[in-house]
C-alpha cells in the first residue's frame, strides 16, 4: 500500500487497521478513522490523504442532527445528516452505513 499521511483540520489523523467491519460490507483489511458524534454538529469538515508522491485526495464531510417534531407523539426525533464528498464529488450519506468509501489515487 505504501506510505501516506492523513490530516484532519491540519492535524495528523490517527488511523486503525481493521479486519471485516461490523456491517460486513468490507472484506479483508481496511483503514478506519474517527469516532464522531452527530450531536457535535460537524459541518464542512475535511481531511486530506497525502499519498507521498505529490498527489492528494480530499475528503469532506458533515455530521449533524436536525430535530423534527413528531406532533402525534409530542416528541422530537433526531434526523442525522451525513453527506460525504471525495475531491468535491458527492458520495451520498453515510452515518448509518459506516461511511464506507473507496479512496484511490
Amino acid at each position: 500500500m505504501g506510505k501516506f499521511k492523513v490530516f484532519l483540520l491540519g492535524v495528523p489523523l490517527a488511523l486503525r487497521l481493521e479486519g471485516v467491519n461490523e456491517y460486513d460490507r468490507i472484506k479483508g483489511y481496511h483503514l478506519a478513522f474517527g469516532e464522531f458524534d452527530p450531536t457535535d454538529g460537524l459541518k464542512g469538515q475535511s481531511f486530506v490523504v497525502d499519498w507521498g508522491d505529490g498527489t492528494s485526495t480530499k475528503v469532506e464531510f458533515d455530521l449533524y442532527v436536525v430535530w423534527k417534531k413528531n406532533r402525534k407523539e409530542r416528541i422530537y426525533e433526531a434526523e442525522v445528516h451525513s453527506p460525504i464528498r471525495v475531491d468535491g464529488v458527492a458520495r451520498g450519506e453515510g452515518y448509518y452505513d459506516a461511511w464506507i468509501i473507496r479512496i484511490t489515487r
